[in-house]
């Protein structure tokens, strides 16, 4: 027969007579009874299975009608056969309740575990893991509470429901192990008494699992596991008697006062301490203040969380500063009154709390200041150094960029720093460094780069120009000592240039020496490029000064045939210009211009192409003096034929001379032809046609 249940504590809180009205009329006499009581989450069949466990008739669920709270308050029932008082507890996380249910929870959790002899935490087995849904914040109210309450006179029972098992799916020596970390865990967080530190949580409670089928999927398995615990309830002889451990001592005839007792304590002070009840208290209506405290600071952060990340908020650390001392004005007015120790510790709290949830803003004005200070550095660094001229106050530049750039991030984040706080602003302070050295070692190698293109210009096409004069004019002075002279005035000032620039961006010795030094083999390396070019036309050289010697006087007017000593002038000729390819012999520059000259040069012209030169010129001179000599000795016309001569070829030639003038295919390779050949002899070069024109000659009897 069903025994009927009463509600002992109301929805709202309220303590009704009913546990007296029920247990007066029970047969259960003096402490021989045991109290079982049940919590979990709303919906997941705690009533019902206290139904079937001690054949009460506890309202139960209707699915049909949807999931909705059906427990409400506190109900009690018992059972003769196990001489129990069975209670029921209304779920948590009540739809009903919202946010506003964790305090009845607390409390009804607090009257469970104080009236209890074994407490029962009703879960689903998928939802083991979860904070809300598996109890563990209510576990941690246990544990605490009953040390603070009730010290530790005997271990507490905790049983374990797993509803809903699967042995296909779920492994219980797992989900056991997975559990009883759990506890621990939540014992090493909890405050414990001095002459309990060095315990664990198995030495204050015992743990017992069970687990349960579906009762829709699997009613019959449900069954007979309901059945298995309901034995270790009722069946004393068994080893695992879940009743082996007594707590309460109250006869059944005080219980309806004792129940009373303990339900206003805990809902009209909400406070229980040890030994009075009144760090419990404490504990939990400073917990209470220290969240409004939170919810109180939530709101009037808004403001700085809508900007931060988009502008810098100026003094940061001032503003949260404000409105911490808003949010524990309002936990100090009314927990000061409360156990001292709890309200101080739960303002350390919840200092600790008001830190962490402004920490996350911290950081985000953080990692925003830091890369607008990148941008802002990278910036000035593109507005300040030239993009392809080197300057010669690099550090001043750069350190003055640096220290602008930091002494800002700085005041900022000085700014943005909470006292104490704990907070860390190197990681920000050291990606500002790390981009400012980045960048700041990538600026030297373009000012490196800078100075290579200077040197590079300096010795560009103007310098090859120069030197190209002096080579044209070599048969005048000693080439090399003009070219020294230009290398010397080019190098010397560049050189100079190159140490300021790379001294002030606090380059190495060794990088600034070796600039110079690649300074001046660019610019030897020039000179010796442009001298060999000049070298493979130094034959036509040669020819040219040697035909405007021969042919012209000092004054640059033409010899007269009739006059001329060819002899001495070809040999004054010849004397003059033959030293010229002496010049071309070696390389006579170096690096090093204050270096003495030890005579180990580098060849221009090897010993084949300098004697090949040089009977080239031979030749080709002594047969220019050779037809000086035969013009001076068979007359000279300047028609090159005589009078009558060319009236005959007229005459003779006349049908001939028509015909080209109207024949293009021959009339302009003609012209092309005569005015190439002019053009040579005006330029002193006659002897070149005049050897082609006689070789042709000499080999004409061979084509008849």
């Amino acid at each position: 027969m069903a025994m009927n249940s009463v509600q002992i504590v109301t929805f709202e809180g309220d303590i009704t007579n009913e546990a007296k009205i029920l247990l007066e009329a029970s047969p259960l006499q003096s402490t021989d009874y045991h109290t079982v009581a049940i919590i979990g989450c709303q919906s997941t069949g705690k009533s019902t299975l206290l139904n079937m466990l001690f054949e009460t008739n506890f309202d139960t669920l209707d699915s049909m009608k949807g999931r909705n709270q059906t427990t409400k308050g506190i109900h009690l029932a018992y059972n003769l056969s196990c001489k129990c008082l069975v209670i029921d507890i209304e779920g948590t996380d009540s739809q009903i309740r919202g946010d506003d249910g964790a305090a009845f929870e607390q409390m009804s959790a607090l009257f469970a575990l104080a009236i209890s002899d074994v407490l029962m935490v009703n879960m689903w087995t998928s939802e083991i893991g979860r904070y809300k849904a598996a109890s563990v914040g209510l576990l941690k109210t246990i544990f605490e509470v009953n040390l603070k309450l009730f010290g530790q006179e005997g271990k507490k029972r905790i049983l374990f429901i797993l509803r809903d098992f699967n042995d296909g799916v779920n492994n219980l020596g797992i989900l056991k192990q997975q559990i009883s970390k759990t506890m621990e865990e939540i014992w090493e967080k909890i405050k414990k008494p001095s002459h309990l530190t060095l315990c664990n949580v198995f030495d204050c409670f015992e743990f017992d699992f069970h687990t349960i089928s579906s009762k829709d999927f699997k009613p019959e398995e449900f069954k007979r596991e309901v059945g298995v615990l309901k034995d270790k309830f009722s069946d004393s002889n068994r080893n695992d008697w879940l009743f082996r451990y007594k707590n309460n001592d109250v006869p059944i005839d005080g219980v309806p006062l004792y129940y009373t007792d303990i339900w206003s304590t805990i809902h009209s002070d909400k406070d229980l301490n040890i030994p009075s009840q009144k760090e419990m208290l404490a504990n939990l209506r400073c917990n209470e203040l220290k969240m409004e405290a939170i919810k109180e600071f939530q709101n009037n952060v808004l403001e700085i969380s809508k900007n931060i990340g988009r502008v810098v908020v100026d003094n940061l650390a001032g503003k949260f500063s404000e409105l911490y001392e808003k949010s524990l004005i309002i936990y100090d007015e009314h927990a000061s009154g409360y156990y001292e120790n709890t309200y101080r510790k739960t303002r350390d709290e919840l200092i600790e709390m008001l830190m962490d949830q402004s920490k996350d803003l911290f950081h985000i004005q953080m990692k925003y200041v830091s890369s607008q200070q990148i941008h802002k550095a990278k910036d000035m660094l593109l507005a300040k150094l030239p993009k392809s001229v080197a300057v010669e106050n690099f550090s001043e530049i750069v350190n003055e960029i640096f220290t602008m750039i930091k002494n800002e991030f700085m005041i900022i984040a000085e700014g943005s720093l909470v006292t104490n706080s704990g907070w860390d602003i190197s990681e920000y302070n050291k990606e500002i460094e790390d981009y400012l050295y980045d960048r700041i070692s990538e600026e030297k190698e373009k000012q490196k780069n800078h100075i290579i293109a200077e040197y590079t210009n300096a010795f560009g096409s103007k310098f090859t120009s120069e030197i190209g004069k002096i080579l044209d004019q070599a048969m005048d002075h000693n080439i090399w000592e003009k070219v020294k002279n230009v290398q010397i005035r080019v190098c010397e000032p560049l050189e100079l240039r190159i140490e300021k620039v790379l001294k002030n961006a606090e380059m190495p010795s060794e990088t600034v020496h070796k600039m110079i030094v690649d300074s001046r083999m660019f610019c030897i390396q020039t000179i010796k490029t442009k001298i060999e070019k000049f070298s493979k036309n130094l034959e036509d050289y040669l020819m040219k000064k040697f035909s405007i010697l021969f042919n012209k006087d000092e004054k640059g007017v033409p010899r007269d045939p009739k006059t001329t000593n060819y002899e001495e002038v070809f040999s004054i000729s010849k004397s003059r210009v033959l030293p010229v390819l002496e010049q071309f012999r070696y390389f006579m520059l170096s690096t090093d211009w204050d270096r003495a000259d030890d005579g180990n040069h580098s060849e221009i012209l090897s010993e084949e192409e300098y004697e090949k030169i040089m009977e080239s010129f031979l030749r080709d001179a002594e047969r220019a003096y050779k037809d000086a000599q035969h013009i001076k000795e068979f007359g000279y016309n300047r028609g090159g034929l005589p009078k009558w001569a060319i009236l005959i070829i007229v005459l003779l030639g006349w049908n001939e001379f028509l015909w080209i003038l109207r024949s293009p295919l021959v009339l302009y390779p003609g012209m092309f032809v005569g005015s190439v050949v002019a053009l040579m002899f005006s330029m002193g070069l006659g002897a070149v046609p005049k050897l082609i024109f006689s070789q042709a000659i000499s080999r004409i009897p061979f084509l008849f």
